[in-house]
C-alpha cells in the first residue's frame, strides 16, 4: 500500500538528496547560459517558499508566471505548489487579452515574469488591480526600466530567506483546476504524473 503522498515537494527533496550535483543548464534573461544543480534548485525552492509566506500568500492562493522555461521557473514550480499555493503558467504567446483574463480570471495578487515579458504585462496591468506585484526573475542589474511601480527583486527577495522549510503534508487527491478562455479542467496530482507518463511513453513508442 501506497502510505507516502506523492507530491511535488517529495520530489524535489528526493532530487535534492540524491542527485544535488547532477547538473541543469539554462539560458538565462541577457541569453548567457545559467548553470545550476538539483540540490540547488532543492535550496531555492525552499527559499521560495519562504518568500511565499513572508509575502502573506496563503494555501491554495494562485501564484501567476509569465515566464520561460528556465531554472528560476523550475524553481518556482517546485517552491510554490510544494507549499500548497497553486502555480498557475500562463504561456506568454497568448494573446494579450486572453493573458488578462486568465490573471484576473485566477484572482492573483502575485506575477513572476521574465525581464524581456515585462512589455506584456505592462499593457495589461491597469486592468489588473488585484496584482500587489510583479516580482521579475533576474538580479537588479538585469532589470529593465518599467513604468510599472510595484516591481520586486526575485534575487533580493530570495537573499532575504531562509534555506530551511518544512514542506506541508497535503492532499495528493485534491484536484488542481486549469484553466483558460471557456475550457475548464482538474485533475489531481496522481493523474497529472500519470498522463504525463502516458504521452512519454506513447512519444517514444511511435
Amino acid at each position: 500500500m501506497q502510505r507516502t503522498p506523492l507530491l511535488t515537494s517529495s520530489l524535489i527533496e528526493h532530487a535534492g538528496c540524491n542527485h544535488a550535483t547532477t547538473e541543469i543548464v539554462s539560458r538565462s534573461t541577457d541569453g548567457a547560459l545559467e548553470r545550476s544543480t538539483w540540490g540547488e534548485v532543492a535550496r531555492r525552492s525552499r527559499r521560495v517558499a519562504n518568500m511565499l509566506a513572508r509575502l502573506g500568500v496563503y494555501a491554495g492562493e494562485r501564484i501567476v508566471t509569465l515566464a520561460w522555461n528556465r531554472t528560476a521557473h523550475l524553481e518556482l514550480y517546485f517552491g510554490v505548489t510544494g507549499s500548497g499555493v497553486v502555480l498557475n503558467t500562463v504561456n506568454p504567446r497568448l494573446f494579450t487579452g486572453q493573458i488578462r483574463f486568465i490573471v484576473d480570471h485566477a484572482e492573483s495578487r502575485y506575477v513572476f515574469v521574465d525581464p524581456e515579458l515585462l512589455p506584456i504585462v505592462e499593457a495589461i496591468a491597469q486592468d489588473l488591480p488585484r496584482i500587489k506585484a510583479y516580482i521579475v526573475l533576474a538580479r537588479r542589474a538585469l532589470i529593465p526600466t518599467s513604468k510599472l511601480g510595484n516591481l520586486l527583486c526575485y534575487e533580493e527577495l530570495l537573499a532575504a530567506e531562509d534555506d530551511a522549510y518544512e514542506w506541508p503534508r497535503l492532499d495528493e487527491n485534491a484536484a488542481s483546476t486549469l484553466w483558460g478562455g471557456c475550457r475548464m479542467m482538474s485533475y489531481s496530482l496522481p493523474n497529472c504524473r500519470i498522463r504525463r507518463r502516458e504521452s512519454f511513453s506513447k512519444r517514444n513508442c511511435e
